[in-house]
């Protein structure tokens, strides 16, 4: 993942470069990111032309020219129409213009940064990325964590929070999470099921059923209960 970094103020770019290695630092699992700064408007004309890139933060204004990331965008868009465009800039009655059609922003970042909106932004792009193949991204707290759908064995709702039950150890083999059990569910594939109020299932995780108990063996020797509504459901699962 290629990230640019434009802002003709070191101090802000450094910041906000410190800021993003703290967010990767964070992410679960790691993920391979390389980050480019530049301070000066021809760099960053130069290297828009050379390179692919991912991601852009852009500074909106430059001396002379108001609208000069607005401008840059547009050229980024030509040459990459997926590329996440993230202005920066202390002037927000520009919103409105960007808004407006000039050109079409992923996200809008005032100054000064602060560095849960800058994460915030990060989780939703790396998560828009990475749940089309094959990975749930879920969040607790500021962390961020992806995870293969083949390592999940159940979640279910626990007080407050939803816990994720793991096959093997890349977080913990339990992973407390700040999305409610519905909501993993409508991300996960068909053969994940619900099998009782707040549980949710890998069929592919089952090891056994006991239908006179009504209980699920797993793969990683947990037992969940299964309700009487979910007996068809899982009986259906288990013999495909």
């Amino acid at each position: 993942m290629n990230i640019v970094i434009f802002d003709e103020d070191p101090n802000f770019s450094g910041a906000i470069e410190d800021i993003l290695d703290d967010f990767f630092t964070e992410c679960k699992p790691k993920l391979e990111y390389a980050l480019y700064v530049a301070n000066d408007p021809k760099e960053l004309d130069t290297f828009i032309q050379e390179n692919h890139f991912d991601i852009v933060f852009m500074d909106i204004t430059i001396p002379g020219k108001d609208k000069f990331g607005i401008e840059m965008a547009g050229k980024m868009r030509k040459k990459d129409k997926n590329a996440y465009i993230i202005f920066v800039t202390s002037h927000d009655e520009l919103r409105g213009d960007i808004f407006k059609g000039l050109i079409n922003p992923s996200q809008f970042l005032v100054k000064p940064a602060i560095k849960e909106d800058v994460f915030e932004i990060m989780n939703e792009i790396i998560i828009s990325e990475t749940e089309d193949v094959g990975n749930i991204c879920v969040k607790f707290a500021r962390h961020l964590y992806c995870i293969d759908h083949n390592n999940i064995v159940f979640v279910q709702k626990v007080g407050r929070k939803t816990t994720i039950y793991l096959l093997d150890e890349l977080f913990d083999k339990e992973l407390e999470v700040s999305d409610p059990v519905q909501s993993i569910q409508e991300r996960l594939p068909d053969h994940f099921i619900m099998v009782d109020k707040g549980v949710l299932v890998n069929a592919e995780m089952i090891s056994k059923f006991d239908s006179a108990e009504r209980r699920l063996l797993l793969q990683n020797e947990m037992e969940v209960f299964v309700s009487r509504n979910a007996v068809p459901r899982v009986r259906e699962m288990i013999s495909t």
